[in-house]
């Protein structure tokens, strides 16, 4: 493809961000400074730019894009996002990591950088002010896979408290279920599915079959979402037109025909 012939700087970044998934950086970087010469002002452009010089070891240019991105929006929070990944690809001193960081929480608190900046003080040394980040990094979000992370880190310095203990128990039970969440399938059928809930949570067959209902209610909804497309009322029994659309058992086809004929009728 002659990619100069492309006008949209929009396509031309979204395959940019293909190239870049897969490595292939210079192509990913040719095509981002085409993109930039169409939309010299779009920011999102610029701060992809440096992202991608960083993975490239070239930080002379991550800092003239960097310098750009500042003239461009010079009160942008991402300002320090950007230059701490120029700090840490360059392995600057992690003090001067951490200031950024910090510079970072006063203006904007997220819990994928205050992970970070927790992490920064546990390589420095600075213990108290790691688990003191853990702290409020739970006081605030409470939930998630960073907060996990923060009990985690913290506990490598310190007991956790009763509280936390049961906390941490809860996020690995909700991990563990969105994994096994994940590898479950309306189209294995019931049997199936079943006995995985059984094998991994070690339930009886009743028990495995009660929670396996409630599962797939909500995965009906989720995955099922454009059902009302398909059907046609006109046909009468949508059963098989259900059942070879979504290649699910004829049990499952059967219920959804049930619950979407209900919903129209009421």
């Amino acid at each position: 493809i002659e990619w100069r012939r492309v006008r949209s700087a929009r396509t031309l970044c979204m395959v940019s961000e293909i190239y870049e998934v897969n490595k292939r950086y210079d192509d990913s970087l040719r095509l981002l400074l085409l993109a930039y010469q169409r939309a010299p002002s779009g920011k999102l452009i610029l701060y992809r730019l440096v992202e991608l010089s960083v993975k490239m070891t070239d930080y002379e240019s991550a800092v003239k894009y960097y310098n750009q991105f500042m003239k461009l929006s010079p009160n942008d929070n991402n300002r320090y996002i950007l230059k701490y990944k120029i700090y840490k690809g360059r392995k600057n001193p992690i003090e001067d990591q951490i200031k950024i960081l910090e510079k970072y929480k006063a203006s904007e608190y997220t819990e994928r950088w205050a992970y970070e900046l927790a992490r920064l003080y546990a390589r420095a040394g600075m213990y108290d002010k790691c688990i003191a980040e853990c702290d409020e990094m739970v006081l605030w979000f409470s939930d998630g896979k960073y907060v996990k992370k923060a009990l985690e880190l913290k506990m490598k310095y310190t007991e956790l408290t009763d509280a936390e203990k049961e906390k941490y128990k809860e996020l690995l039970k909700k991990e563990k279920l969105e994994e096994v969440f994940a590898t479950l399938d309306i189209a294995q059928g019931d049997i199936n599915n079943i006995k995985i809930l059984e094998e991994t949570y070690d339930l009886t067959t009743i028990e495995a079959q009660n929670l396996w209902e409630r599962i797939k209610k909500i995965k009906i909804r989720d995955e099922f979402s454009d059902i009302k497309k398909i059907v046609d009322y006109s046909q009468g029994d949508n059963i098989k037109i259900i059942k070879d659309y979504y290649k699910i058992d004829l049990k499952t086809a059967k219920e959804l025909w049930d619950s979407i004929r209900d919903q129209k009728e009421r």
